[in-house]
């Protein structure tokens, strides 16, 4: 294996360049009672991109031209996560991008976010086009280049040593060393102590997979928490009101949010929108904006993540960290893209 390299680039503060470190064994995961810091500190494990964000004047016309307005953002759906994140607590990236000016510039741009980035350095940089369509739905067309190609042994381990919560998208259990590297940083937080979750990111990526196998991966991960919409709980047969054996959280849009606890279930509702402009990022600022508020409220009562298995449905808790997520939503749909605009 090709050992990672640095971006050609000045170095900031912020940005850490990898050296080789000893993998760790993905094998059941079992928390611990370690202590974490009173701050606490969030790692995000996943995607970053060039979003070229494509606003159609009219409904797409196959074979023939159709009116837009192009904008080229920082994207991924874990650096989304990530910035938002960021606004409210520590937190650091870890993810993969090219040797290459796109790369420099969406690690920078996500910097300048107030996001503590530590990149690895693949092949060539990932570049995703999003369609918006007049009523502001989004259709994307991702290259995932770099962000397959995270190795586990490149990540130091004072990467992850330190981290409160530790979140992955499936968008980076799709295949390639990244999804190796995601198992085995998800054991080692959650042996340390920490709180792990995971978003399901789309139903197309969880019938690439394959709705059993994700499963399986599921019960491998283990996370503590498991963000999803509609669509893609329906999808996994998730979108009723019975026990989980995790904290699932099922976003209905502009509907109540269905919180299923390892004690019950319960719908929390949430306020309509107005000025929608581009949904692109919703779901991944719902869930900094959850977890931003949840890790800030847990951090000084012991470990989040036994706290979080023991959850009542009743808990007043969950309205007010499902609040904040609604409006970090609210935040990031209402402008172009969920990201810096980078050109």
């Amino acid at each position: 294996m090709t050992a990672a390299r640095p971006l050609e680039t000045a170095s900031r503060p912020q940005r850490v360049y990898p050296r080789k470190a000893t993998s760790t064994r993905v094998g059941t995961l079992r928390h611990s009672q370690a202590p974490k810091p009173s701050v606490p500190l969030l790692g995000v494990i996943g995607d970053i991109s060039e979003d070229i964000v494509v606003f159609q004047s009219h409904p797409l016309a196959h074979g023939t031209d159709t009116p837009s307005r192009v904008v080229r953002t920082r994207g991924g759906s874990a650096a989304n996560l990530a910035a938002v994140a960021a606004t409210l607590l520590p937190t650091r990236f870890i993810g993969c991008v090219g040797p290459d000016r796109t790369g420099r510039f969406v690690a920078e741009a996500l910097e300048q976010e107030g996001v503590e980035v530590r990149v690895t350095t693949g092949s060539r940089s990932c570049s995703i086009i999003v369609l918006i369509s007049p009523d502001g739905e989004r259709t994307m067309l991702p290259d995932r280049a770099a962000n397959a190609e995270l190795h586990f042994a490149d990540i130091p381990s004072e990467w992850l040593d330190d981290l409160s919560a530790l979140h992955i998208t499936t968008y980076s259990l799709e295949g390639g060393p990244t999804t190796e590297s995601c198992f085995a940083a998800m054991a080692r937080v959650a042996t340390n102590g920490g709180l792990t979750s995971l978003d399901t990111s789309s139903v197309t990526i969880l019938k690439l997979i394959g709705e059993d196998r994700f499963m399986e991966f599921v019960s491998q991960l283990d996370p503590d928490i498991v963000f999803a919409n509609e669509l893609e709980a329906a999808t996994l047969g998730w979108d009723t009101e019975a026990p989980a054996d995790r904290l699932l959280v099922i976003k209905h849009g502009g509907d109540p949010v269905l919180f299923r606890t390892t004690a019950g279930a319960t719908r929390i509702p949430v306020g309509e929108i107005e000025g929608v402009v581009d949904f692109t990022g919703a779901g991944d600022a719902f869930a900094a904006g959850f977890l931003a508020e949840m890790l800030t409220d847990l951090a000084v009562r012991g470990n989040p993540a036994s706290s979080v298995r023991r959850l009542k449905p009743d808990d007043p808790r969950l309205a007010r960290w499902c609040a904040a997520a609604h409006m970090k939503a609210s935040d990031v749909i209402t402008k172009p893209g969920a990201g810096t605009i980078i050109g």
